[in-house]
């Protein structure tokens, strides 16, 4: 699937969550990463529209998924922007974990 592609399916989803129509949001962002399994904004988004829609459990799977797939990435390259990246991503996905989890716990 080429970026451009993932890019429109990506908004396609966020469109969809904004609707109010989180298993469409879910059903897009899996597709997605059913051909790139890698794609932190389709693993993301996935976890926001799985909470949405009151799938706590799966959301926390999502988000875990995403922070074990942040800790795998190397990065060829360690340029300021690729650690900011990072640092900011692993905030976002650690935030959602939290709080889907104090969800679950109540």
């Amino acid at each position: 699937m080429s970026s451009n592609n993932q890019n429109t399916q990506i908004a396609q989803g966020w469109s969809q969550h904004r609707e109010g129509n989180y298993d469409g949001a879910i059903e897009t962002f899996k597709q997605i990463l059913q051909s790139d399994q890698n794609n932190l904004d389709a693993q993301y988004g996935l976890g926001i529209a799985q909470r949405a829609a009151g799938d706590t459990q799966n959301a926390i799977q999502s988000f875990q998924e995403g922070l074990k797939l942040l800790e795998t990435m190397s990065s060829d390259e360690d340029s300021q922007e690729n650690i900011d990246r990072y640092m900011m991503l692993k905030r976002m996905f650690s935030q959602r974990l939290e709080e889907a989890q104090s969800d679950a716990a109540n």
